[in-house]
């Protein structure tokens, strides 16, 4: 609980990989790959008032691919490192005006980014995106088991790809 009246609370995680490390430690990583990843997540709720509740939310995290030994038929073209980032947050309102109406609003973010890279450090691919979005939703009781849903969402996109080809 948060607050002096103890109107909110908090959830938060995160993961770590150590997989390579227990691999290298007891000798049996023998194809030279690495791999790692981070994330962490977390949710945030407060009610402001009786009527009105805060909530916040995130997920982000990275993943990383680190081919450590040339394989014998290395290409020119082949993925030899590659990070990839991503994350989102939300903001949401929640608002209760009638015991039978709710009304939710929604604002949220997503990220992204990916690079990748060949054996010699040419760049491969490269890339990012990302993604704005409002949502508002209604919802409505009227009687017994009977509810009214309603809504909208206005979102926003932008990406962009580089890939690149050698030849030798």
């Amino acid at each position: 609980p948060l607050g002096t009246r103890k109107q909110g609370s908090f959830l938060v995680s995160a993961r770590y990989n150590y997989i390579d490390w227990l691999l290298r430690r007891f000798g049996t990583n023998d194809t030279g790959s690495a791999f790692g990843f981070f994330d962490t997540q977390g949710k945030l709720v407060y009610d402001w008032n009786a009527k009105h509740q805060w909530q916040f939310a995130w997920l982000a995290g990275s993943a990383d691919i680190d081919n450590e030994k040339e394989p014998p038929t290395a290409d020119i073209n082949d993925d030899w490192r590659s990070k990839n980032k991503s994350g989102m947050a939300t903001l949401a309102l929640r608002s209760i005006f009638h015991p039978r109406f709710l009304w939710t609003q929604r604002f949220s973010v997503v990220a992204g980014s990916l690079k990748s890279s060949g054996f010699f450090e040419n760049a491969l691919d490269r890339g990012t995106r990302q993604e704005w979005t409002y949502r508002s939703d209604f919802y409505y009781h009227p009687f017994g088991q009977s509810v009214l849903e309603s809504g909208f969402q206005v979102q926003r996109l932008r990406e962009n790809r580089t890939e690149n080809i050698y030849g030798w």
